[in-house]
């Protein structure tokens, strides 16, 4: 080989040497860059973990019930027969209709578990099915049952319901309703059963008659019978409220049917009293038209209603805690959400119309803990303002909580805004009036006054509570508010939070084009504010992963050609409007807003948007939005808040005052009485085939054939 052939080949190596080395360093970086990305993904979950951890401590120690810190201190329950063991078709009884069934048709056994351990046992009777979509089995048994569970829940919060059915097999099952006599178990997907036939029975029972009472042992499925006869309480002496039996009991009996003579159900068996140790042959016998009227204040026969919307318990009944949600309900009470209906957390019901949730395009903000937001639909909305409308947005608005104690009262967000006064300008926090007016009476903010302690208000029990302001920033900072000023007409409120807000970028809401003003105030006349033509995006701010939501929509014009003749006429259209809301209520939840000066743009948000901006796509202040549960965004534009808030501008802030106390703003004609309503949907539970009657037919719609 030539020299220069020696050296070309030398050369060729070197290059090829070089480029193995460089793409192989090349990869590494890009291997190590991602191991750091993992590593640092990693550590935020931990860190979020663990304040998720602290958090439910806190909740825990606020908010949770007392019970026992582990599993093991209930002690194990024995099963004990009673009676005499009956073949499954040896006893018969009698329908109302007197058609003869099984008696072991309508006994099952009901049993307390932790893990493997058995807490309690005793018997229950098959109910009618309901009318909901999803079709349920429900057990009536004795309130006992209730009692052992409440009395042995402990933090491992594993305590579980079984039911053993007529065939021998088992079941789960979930105990709800209860009062100091009877509870409710309940299953779901079972084959059908025969129920008890609750109807009344021709004759009344009497003092005296024989009865046979009926029950069933859970480990072995055995059916067992005592006979017996009705007695009067020494505090009566014609209506039978107990029965004796011939032959010692045991818990089996309790929520066991009672059959009369011809094999009439009479009623079920109770404990006398609370009394753990049973030992006697003295039992409760509960009449049948009772247990019937007692299961329709229960809702449990032919509920009114299916829909849990402004569902409360019945009085004098209580609702077990389901086993597993322990965190869950505690979570609720902190954010001051109204508990579940019976069974819907156990199958996975919906709270609508909550604080929480997102609406719109997605922006995060500094401090959200994750590289990308969730996806929602209108992702894109934020490429539509210019990068300077952007990090002024992002500047500007705030989110707003309020507190009763350590109760999470309302939430919604704000915007900053520049505030002249008489020492200089500051900056304020224009929002909704919602955050700090009552639920009850929604034009009454009572015994009001400012500082760090909060906004002192009436309770249902006429306690003082402190309602306390809490305000995130954008600079990741969250700090207590201060209520300035409120006008409960308009829904207006200026809350403050001192020199936090230096970093920020405050719009000026009065700034607009001066025009001639037949009212000469010297700094604020006829003002010309942006146009309400074209496209606007409503704002609002997500606490929970600081996340800034943006909805494009457009404002919607008034229909012309409209016109109202007379006083009369603006009455019936506004009775017709009233009640339109009122339908319009029923049926999906919206409510009616009945300001005369809102409008409104086809921005869709949720309660979380209450008090944000409405901006155009020039970064401009629109208006304020509001919600009302519908499709489209009610907002009071910015003229009306001006015009509001002109009252107090150049004013000193009152918390800055000897007196220290919040002002309402004084607007409107003098002696008016007709006020304007603001309420906010209040949030409910849902469950489609809980609430789903299966036997409605929806009415069809279509052309009439002659």
């Amino acid at each position: 080989m030539s020299t220069s052939d020696s050296r070309v080949s030398d050369t060729r190596s070197a290059q090829d040497s070089s480029s193995i080395s460089t793409g192989g360093s090349a990869e590494q970086q890009g291997l190590s860059s991602a191991i750091e990305i993992m590593d640092k993904l990693n550590a935020i979950r931990a860190e979020l973990v663990d304040a998720e951890e602290k958090q439910c401590a806190v909740e825990e120690q606020l908010f949770g019930e007392p019970i026992a810190p582990a599993a093991g201190s209930g002690t194990p329950f024995i099963e004990k027969p009673f009676g005499t063991e009956c073949a499954p078709r040896q006893k018969r009884y009698l329908t109302s209709a007197g058609i003869p069934r099984h008696l072991s048709s309508i006994v099952v056994s009901i049993a307390l578990f932790d893990g493997e351990k058995m807490l309690f046992a005793c018997s229950g009777i098959p109910l009618p099915y309901g009318r909901t979509a999803l079709r349920l089995t429900r057990f009536v048994t004795s309130a006992r049952l209730a009692t052992a569970y409440t009395s042995n829940r402990n933090r491992d919060d594993d305590l579980r319901v079984k039911v053993r059915l007529p065939d021998n097999t088992t079941t789960g099952g979930l105990l709800g309703l209860y009062d100091q006599q009877i509870a409710i178990v309940t299953t779901a997907d079972l084959p059908s059963l025969h129920e008890v036939d609750l109807n009344p029975q021709h004759r009344k029972p009497s003092c005296g008659d024989p009865i046979l009472a009926v029950g069933r042992a859970f480990t072995s499925g055995s059916l067992m019978a005592a006979s017996g006869s009705l007695a009067a309480h020494e505090s009566q002496s014609r209506k039978p409220s107990m029965w004796v039996s011939e032959d010692p009991l045991t818990e089996a009996v309790f929520g066991g049917p009672i059959i009369g003579t011809g094999g009439r159900f009479l009623g079920m068996s109770l404990p006398i009293d609370d009394s753990d140790d049973f030992t006697g042959r003295n039992v409760m016998f509960l009449r049948g038209v009772i247990l019937l009227n007692r299961l329709r204040h229960f809702g449990i026969l032919n509920p009114k209603k299916l829909d849990f919307r402004g569902y409360s318990l019945p009085s004098d009944v209580f609702c077990a805690s389901p086993s597993g949600f322990r965190r869950e309900i505690n979570r609720l009470k902190s954010l001051g959400y109204p508990m579940a209906p019976p069974l819907v957390l156990e199958f996975k019901g919906e709270l609508l119309n909550r604080f929480e949730g997102y609406f719109g395009g997605l922006l995060a903000l500094e401090g959200y803990p994750y590289d990308d937001p969730p996806f929602v639909h209108e992702n894109r909305v934020w490429g539509q303002f210019p990068n300077e409308v952007v990090s002024d947005i992002s500047q500007r608005v705030v989110s707003l909580k309020s507190f009763r104690g350590h109760v999470r009262y309302f939430a919604c967000t704000g915007l900053l805004i520049w505030w002249p006064e008489s020492s200089g300008a500051c900056s304020v926090i224009l929002t909704s009036a919602s955050l700090v007016r009552g639920h009850d009476n929604e034009y009454y903010i009572d015994s009001l006054r400012c500082g760090d302690s909060g906004v002192g208000c009436h309770d249902d029990d006429d306690h003082i509570t402190n309602l306390r302001i809490e305000v995130s920033l954008p600079q990741n900072r969250t700090v207590t508010g201060t209520l300035e000023w409120y006008n409960v007409d308009y829904n207006i409120a200026i809350v403050s939070v001192g020199d936090y807000v230096c970093a920020c970028r405050p719009e000026n809401i009065f700034n607009a084009v001066q025009m001639p003003s037949r009212n000469a105030l010297p700094t604020l006349g006829r003002r010309k504010f942006p146009s309400l033509v074209g496209k606007v995006v409503a704002i609002g701010f997500n606490t929970q992963k600081r996340l800034l939501m943006a909805s494009m929509g457009e404002v919607k014009q008034r229909n012309k050609g409209i016109k109202l003749d007379s006083v009369g006429e603006v009455k019936r259209r506004s009775k017709r409007i009233k009640l339109l809301g009122e339908v319009k209520q029923r049926n999906n939840g919206s409510i009616k807003l009945d300001c005369r000066y809102l409008k409104l743009s086809t921005c869709k948000i949720n309660k979380a948007g209450i008090g944000g901006p409405l901006i155009n796509l020039g970064g401009s202040f629109v208006g304020m939005n509001f919600y009302d549960g519908s499709e489209e965004t009610p907002f009071l534009p910015r003229s009306k808040i001006v015009e509001v808030l002109k009252r107090v501008v150049g004013l000193s802030l009152p918390s800055r005052s000897l007196n220290g106390r919040p002002e309402h703003i004084e607007y409107g004609a003098r002696g008016r009485t007709r006020k304007n309503r603001w309420p906010v949907p209040e949030p409910y539970w849902y469950h489609g085939l809980l609430e789903l009657d299966m036997y409605h037919l929806p009415e069809f719609r279509g052309r009439t054939l002659l």
